[in-house]
């Protein structure tokens, strides 16, 4: 009795081709990283998080303040949404900005202190000494919650769900098949 298998040979040249494709997503990551990007501009163009929320609206001292008097929050100048970067090489999908004050717009921040010496905060004299605090509402603008001891996690929800969840599926299409969806 004897027995024949056939196919081995097309069938390793396939796991090895899936598996090339899994060693190497740049074609699929690059779509994806364009994709994030596009999520993250409609976060700015919306002045809503990525998940659909919206930002938390400007204080009246900090629109009159601003160059054109607009109240649309992080587009005075367009310099924090044109340091937006994504990409994707290799396994990783990379995206964020090089903009010192992106961290404590997308999570928030507050500080409190005194004045050395002094000055003229908010285009108001105040003598040293004086008590102050900085706040910044938290107006996520990249698809990313978290931060701190707790480290970061992608959102989840509306529209930010919705673009992990089509990432997915098309690493896996990638992977299974070489198309990109």
């Amino acid at each position: 009795m004897g027995l024949e298998v056939r196919g081995v040979d097309e069938l390793k040249a396939k796991l090895d081709a899936v598996a090339a494709r899994a060693r190497d997503l740049t074609p699929v990551l690059t779509v994806a990283a364009q994709d994030t990007r596009t999520l993250i501009d409609d976060s700015f163009a919306g002045s809503t998080t990525p998940e659909n929320r919206p930002w938390a609206p400007l204080a009246d001292s900090t629109v009159a303040r601003r160059r054109q008097g607009s109240s649309v929050p992080l587009v005075d100048t367009a310099n924090l949404r044109n340091s937006i970067t994504a990409y994707g090489r290799g396994t990783s999908l990379k995206f964020g900005s090089s903009a010192p004050y992106a961290a404590p717009h997308q999570f928030g921040f507050a500080r409190s202190g005194q004045l050395k010496n002094r000055s003229y905060r908010l285009g108001v004299k105040r003598e040293a000494g004086t008590p102050w605090t900085t706040r910044v509402p938290a107006r996520p603008f990249l698809p990313v919650a978290g931060g701190g001891a707790a480290g970061y996690s992608l959102m989840t929800q509306g529209n930010a769900g919705a673009h992990w969840t089509y990432v997915r599926n098309a690493v896996r299409t990638y992977i299974a098949t070489g198309r990109v969806t």
